[in-house]
């Protein structure tokens, strides 16, 4: 694998910001599943390679891996102006194609998170399914009351108001996506010690009735990283199934 550390400046973002990005040895990349993956509240673009064996998951399934830093945005274009959802689905895609051949096939690519960025990885998805063969989401701040009360403050600098919008409210999302289109794959999990495990359940519950196909692991954890570093494993082989599945007849 190669890793980079790469700084640009972004025009959603009008400023500069890092991504970090696992690349397969491959002379194909466009042909590699690519995963964008989303960090947590209190991490950066660099925590899933510093906390797990995220590399090694990556090379043994060959696939390129992007992380890009979400900063405390939850992944929403925000009131003051950083656009990080119109980064992370539209520019970033657009400028990694360019610049790294990587692919712009649906089929290869998937958006994955912890906590805040599984909350993102949801919302991204469902807001883009045309961009995504599935969505995975591990231990999902999904609830906008408990951001605005546990992180006040970040709620009202980033937002500027309670609650989220409807298009920032993940169980909105799943609620009103639209019934003339197919419905992306989930996989969700979360632990049975975790802070946000009921509001899990709720995703989990309201995703299976409004007719997603979902696929549920839990485990007796918390919100830590070892059960981070479980998921991925368990979500990236998923992953390629379904990206299997999308290429037969």
């Amino acid at each position: 694998m190669t890793f980079l550390q790469l700084q640009r400046t972004s025009t959603s973002l009008q400023k500069s910001t890092v991504v970090h990005l696992l690349l397969p040895e491959s002379p194909r990349l466009e042909e590699c599943p690519q995963l964008y993956l989303l960090h947590g509240l209190s991490d950066d673009s660099s925590a899933w390679t510093r906390f797990t064996s995220l590399e090694r998951y990556a090379r043994e399934l060959g696939f390129a891996v992007i992380m890009p830093d979400g900063g405390t945005s939850w992944y929403n274009n925000l009131a003051c102006g950083q656009n990080y959802h119109d980064y992370i689905a539209r520019e970033l895609p657009e400028y990694l194609e360019q610049t790294f051949h990587l692919g712009r096939d649906p089929r290869r690519r998937f958006i994955a998170g912890l906590s805040m960025g599984g909350c993102g990885a949801l919302k991204i998805g469902l807001c883009h399914p045309e961009q995504y063969a599935a969505i995975a989401a591990f231990s999902g701040a999904f609830d906008p009351q408990w951001v605005a009360e546990v992180h006040p403050a970040l709620f009202r600098e980033d937002f500027g108001q309670a609650p989220w919008n409807p298009q920032d409210d993940p169980f909105q999302l799943v609620r009103n996506f639209p019934r003339d289109r197919p419905k992306p794959p989930l996989y969700l999990a979360s632990g049975t010690l975790d802070h946000q495990w009921e509001i899990d359940l709720r995703m989990r519950d309201l995703a299976i009735q409004e007719g997603f196909d979902v696929t549920w692991s839990e485990n007796k954890m918390g919100h830590e990283w070892k059960q981070w570093d479980l998921e991925i494993q368990r979500a990236m082989p998923w992953m390629l199934q379904k990206m299997d599945g999308l290429r037969k007849p």
